[in-house]
């Protein structure tokens, strides 16, 4: 649920929206059920066009979110001021049907949230969409919290297995097993360092730092985006005094940390390729190419057929 408070005048209009809690989204539940959803479940598949998911489609609001657009003045005044709650709410609900939407904006859960707050969800149903795929929402702007997701997703671009697209991609997240009283901190700070043949690297470096009070140390993967999806990147792992050098497993935009102890310190070095070493793997690709071809060639080629010798024999005359 998201509150939306306007104050249209001759000026203009600002417009303040409010993410709100659990407990507050609950509140609103007791006191008015318009807009809430909750113990809902959906075994069966579901197909659509686009915004198609497996509990509901779309969280959207179905007028324009400038009240003044339907309201009528009367009289000389020439100020209004107008709350609006916008109460979107999705509360334990549970999908294990497939979700697949032909276009964009598929969720296990949800396919759009524009606004809303879906909490203590859960999805075990594939889902498949040309982009924006994720496997609660495919596409939230809205609040998604404590969700728990299993299942395997398909697109072509913007695949989560929480949101598809949730505005701007985050550079660090963090998966793992926490409480609702955990957080996550990032640092950053430039840094220089030697490795072990005292070659001098430099970059900016990561620390990535999980405190949980109910699970103390949590192991976890962090997921890092890449600065730039077209570089290989190599990871230097701090430890202690020392930076160990750490070939990362990508996965898609991401590369994924093993952060054991919940905290961890790295950079992120862009690899530069060896020019004689790919010299000499083109040289070794095109003399395989030309001996192949000539071996064909020989293969291939028809064998000559010499016609036969005429063999001296000698003639037969008439015997007298």
């Amino acid at each position: 649920m998201r509150a939306l408070t306007a104050s249209p005048d001759a000026g203009g209009s600002d417009t303040i929206f409010a993410d709100v809690s659990r407990d507050q989204a609950e509140q609103r539940l007791q006191e008015q059920g318009d807009g809430c959803l909750v113990n809902a479940a959906n075994t069966g598949e579901v197909k659509g066009d686009s915004r198609a998911g497996g509990i509901v489609g779309s969280l959207a609001n179905e007028l324009d979110t400038d009240p003044a657009a339907h309201w009528q003045q009367q009289g000389d005044g020439s100020t209004l001021s107008a709350e609006v709650q916008l109460c979107l709410i999705v509360l334990d609900c549970c999908n294990s049907g497939t979700v697949t939407a032909r276009k964009a904006e598929a969720g296990g859960i949800a396919g759009r949230m524009d606004f809303g707050y879906t909490a203590d969800c859960e999805n075990t149903g594939d889902v498949t969409g040309a982009s924006q795929v994720g496997g609660v929402a495919g596409r939230s702007a809205g609040v998604l919290e404590s969700c728990w997701v299993r299942c395997a997703l398909t697109g072509g671009e913007e695949v989560g297995g929480v949101a598809g697209y949730s505005g701007e991609t985050p550079q660090v997240l963090v998966d793992g097993s926490f409480s609702p009283q955990a957080k996550v901190t990032v640092t950053t700070a430039e840094t220089s360092f030697s490795d072990a043949d005292g070659r001098t690297h430099s970059g900016l470096a990561y620390t990535i730092t999980v405190t949980d009070p109910v699970f103390s140390a949590p192991d976890c993967t962090v997921h890092f985006r890449k600065p730039n999806t077209a570089v290989r990147y190599t990871l230097w792992i701090q430890q202690d005094d020392t930076w160990i050098e750490q070939r990362p497993q990508v996965d898609g935009s991401y590369l994924l940390i093993q952060c054991p102890g919940g905290q961890i310190t790295f950079v992120a070095e862009e690899t530069t390729a060896n020019v004689w070493l790919v010299f000499l793997i083109a040289a070794g690709v095109l003399l395989a190419a030309a001996v192949f071809v000539i071996l064909w060639c020989r293969h291939t080629r028809k064998p000559r057929h010499n016609p036969p010798k005429a063999e001296n024999r000698p003639a037969r005359g008439a015997t007298v």
